[in-house]
């Protein structure tokens, strides 16, 4: 499918092999969306929402960003380093989270996921591949930059779950409810179409020195949601036939193999619009995003993820998407969040957690809401407490993982 038929009234999701890849792929339209045809005013947002989304519209948006998005041997080329690298040459295989690193197969170590089983990647999934690492990039060892949002942040969503009665809606519009306008969002649309919104159009902004850092304030605020921390040059040169590891595709384009080297863009400073945030009650200014945790999100999450929220130990705050969604005021509409994302232990992957919440927004429920979840929280612990007193002789030893409870 080609971002232009978006406006087909026919297409109502992506259907991506993985769950991660399918995240990345929401993530990359709307970014193009974001960054191509987002209306100035809120008036302007409605004017699409009720009267559709158009191809020829969106055809000359999208026109001016075409250049940026070329993928192949030539510079520029899509998520990769502008000039040649020098760096290590890898198998193609390390854009997936869970495949086992060198030391995993040098000392035999691959026992649940074996070394060898997607090596090849048809060009189609390898950018996609590409894209979802840098979005990311967890730790990945000296000079390995993670991702613009630290690594493998949570992402989340403002889902449409039924219009006007009907649960099947074409995709435009569940995109539409996570385009921003210009104005509420502070995100107003390139003059260029540049490296300061599509880092990959000109010499990767390195970050040797560990005062080498890009900040919001040094580029497009845009380039939040096109963030390419890791230096890569996927090996064009060296193509196969035969079937894709990921999607099963016949192609005569199979990719193998890409260089790669550290010291990439170092990010700083950042609010990324599809991410909540947490700042500590003591320090209101050293905010971090949000990160999937084991056993995966619950319902003590849930408030922090849909409204401002302040718990013993955080000021929680909800994802801008989701932030400007509940300032609308839209009719026959029923919607949620999706969020999505890894649970990764520095560059080990853990579990890849993906959840449907309520978004209730009736204003005089949140007060009320607020004190459940506090208490549910407080029984909880006790609950932990007795349980722990009840199994172990020395229960404030007792050590291990109990977030099943």
């Amino acid at each position: 499918m080609a971002p232009v038929d978006l406006a087909d009234e026919n297409v109502v999701d992506i259907a991506a092999t993985r769950a991660d890849l399918q995240g990345a792929a929401w993530q990359f339209l709307l970014g193009l969306l974001q960054c191509s045809i987002a209306p100035k005013s809120y008036k302007n947002w409605e004017d699409i929402w009720f009267d559709g989304l158009h191809a020829d519209v969106l055809h000359k948006a999208l026109a001016p960003l075409e250049h940026a998005f070329q993928f192949g041997a030539e510079s520029p080329s899509f998520m990769q380093d502008f000039e040649p690298l020098s760096g290590e040459k890898v198998s193609i295989a390390s854009l997936l989270p869970e495949i086992p690193g060198a030391q995993t197969t040098k000392f035999n170590k691959d026992h649940f996921v074996k070394r060898g089983v997607t090596e090849r990647f048809c060009p189609h999934c390898a950018a996609l591949a590409l894209f979802s690492l840098q979005l990311n990039a967890p730790a990945g060892g000296k000079g390995y930059r993670t991702g613009l949002r630290g690594g493998g942040p949570l992402t989340t969503l403002v889902e449409l779950q039924e219009y006007q009665g009907e649960r099947q809606t074409p995709i435009w519009r569940k995109l539409w409810l996570n385009v921003m306008p210009q104005d509420t969002a502070d995100l107003p649309l390139p003059d260029q179409c540049d490296a300061t919104v599509f880092p990959w159009l000109a010499a990767t902004r390195t970050s040797e020195q560990a005062n080498a850092v890009t900040t919001p304030e040094q580029v497009n605020k845009l380039q939040a949601y096109w963030g390419m921390p890791r230096r890569i040059r996927l090996d064009f040169a060296t193509l196969q036939s035969g079937c894709c590891d990921i999607c099963g595709a016949e192609s005569d384009e199979l990719l193998g193999f890409m260089t790669v080297k550290n010291y990439g863009v170092n990010y700083d400073g950042w609010r990324h619009p599809l991410t909540p945030y947490r700042a500590p009650v003591k320090d209101q200014n050293a905010f971090f995003s949000v990160k999937p945790q084991p056993g995966g999100l619950i319902w003590r999450d849930w408030l922090g993820l849909s409204q401002n929220n302040q718990t013993e130990a955080n000021y929680e705050s909800p994802a801008q998407v989701v932030k400007v969604f509940n300032a609308r005021s839209l009719t026959d509409v029923k919607a949620g969040i999706w969020g999505f994302g890894a649970d990764f232990d520095n560059m080990k992957i853990r579990c890849w957690y993906e959840h449907h919440f309520p978004l209730l927004m009736t204003e005089g429920l949140i007060p009320d809401l607020r004190k459940a979840v506090q208490t549910a929280a407080r029984l909880l612990s006790l609950l932990r407490s007795a349980l722990k007193e009840a199994w172990f002789t020395n229960a404030k030893d007792a050590r291990g993982d109990f977030s099943f409870i």
